[in-house]
């Protein structure tokens, strides 16, 4: 079993801010993740509130920098998945990584962002679907010349579809009436001409054509509609990703920041600060325990 000072799980905009501050203050955390840095970064077609970037800065351009911050200070990055954490009754805790092994911690960070919530029943159950099925877009970016179907009514939908209407054809379909967004996200994809907008409308069942073609049969204004895709992304709504956290008590020394805490206000910025007042915060901690 491997003793580390502070441990920090998630390697999004939170736990890396955290792992910057924890290095600025002489410590050397370790870092886990279990896909790739940035998390929800990937997604993101273009960061305007982030400051220091006047004209905005796609997701993955803000990923690199971070990145190259995090390898400029050394910063330890252990890319593995953590299945359990628990407390061990003495004031530190037990993480147990799948493929490292299992270490103690005595101060944690708990920066693992959110996960999409589940499909439907009648969608996710079906097996022949679940390739061409999505709950984010960081696997499909690449995509050119599709026709693609993204079901939800919040920011998140809206800025898929921008980033994905760049080589692909975008279909929106929202439950409600209108769009209850940015006004500035929904300005853009009025003006772009390779994106449509169905409101009103729900889905009541998904057919596979052949390999990789799809009919979604909708009800709109209580007429049936047929539209095709495909591919198909579900932008309904995010949780917080703890389930490796059986406690239901967070306990003393472990912190949680960015996403994983921040409900409605998920934003890059935010978790950032998140991450560094909580390193400066285990900073005056073990000041105050070896004084």
């Amino acid at each position: 079993m491997k003793q580390v000072e502070i441990a920090i799980i998630g390697a999004g905009p939170g736990g890396i801010a955290a792992a910057i501050q924890l290095k600025r203050c002489g410590y050397n955390p370790i870092l886990f993740e279990a896909e790739k840095v940035g998390g929800l970064l990937w997604n993101a077609n273009l960061v305007e509130n982030y400051p220091g970037f006047p004209t905005g800065i796609s997701g993955p351009g803000l990923i690199k920098l971070m990145i190259e911050h995090l390898n400029n200070l050394k910063v330890e990055i252990s890319f593995d998945a953590i299945d359990c954490v628990k407390s061990n009754g003495k004031g530190s805790f037990e993480i147990f990584a799948k493929k490292q092994g299992n270490f103690i911690s005595n101060y944690l960070i708990i920066s693992s962002g959110t996960r999409p919530k589940k499909l439907p029943e009648k969608f996710d159950e079906k097996e022949e679907l679940r390739s061409n099925i999505h709950r984010d877009i960081r696997n499909i970016l690449n995509m050119d010349g599709k026709r693609i179907v993204i079901i939800g009514n919040g920011d998140a939908a809206f800025d898929h579809a921008l980033n994905l209407s760049k080589r692909n054809e975008i279909t929106i379909l929202i439950r409600n009436l209108n769009y209850n967004g940015l006004k500035l996200l929904e300005s853009r994809v009025a003006t772009n001409s390779r994106i449509t907008v169905h409101n009103s409308i729900s889905v009541k069942a998904i057919t596979k054509v052949g390999d990789s073609h799809f009919i979604l049969k909708c009800l709109k204004d209580l007429e049936e509609i047929d539209i095709e895709s495909d591919e198909i992304v579900f932008s309904i709504g995010r949780e917080p990703n703890i389930d490796f956290y059986k406690e239901e008590k967070i306990l003393n020394n472990c912190f949680l920041v960015g996403d994983v805490k921040n409900g409605l206000y998920r934003q890059a910025a935010i978790a950032v600060g998140d991450g560094i007042r909580t390193a400066m915060e285990i900073d005056q901690l073990i000041k105050s325990r070896d004084s």
